[in-house]
């Protein structure tokens, strides 16, 4: 049994949520292969530990522009 709550699947929306974007940017990502995902069935899950991994992983830097 998983008892880490960020282990726990989550849904499209519930990732949408976190990123701050569309539903529909969420499930275009998952598809492309850009954001981790999975199906069971017709049903696209997300892990929550890897969603916030990949968000972590795809930090950039952010300069301004006045330098």
């Amino acid at each position: 049994m998983i008892s880490d709550q960020n282990n726990k699947l989550i849904e499209a929306k519930d990732v949408a949520e976190i990123l701050n974007v569309k539903l529909t940017t969420v499930y275009t990502w998952a598809l492309e292969g850009y954001l981790p995902a999975f199906k069971l069935g017709k049903l696209v899950r997300f892990r929550r530990d890897e969603v916030l991994a990949w968000i972590e992983d795809n930090k950039v830097e952010v300069k301004d522009e006045e330098e």
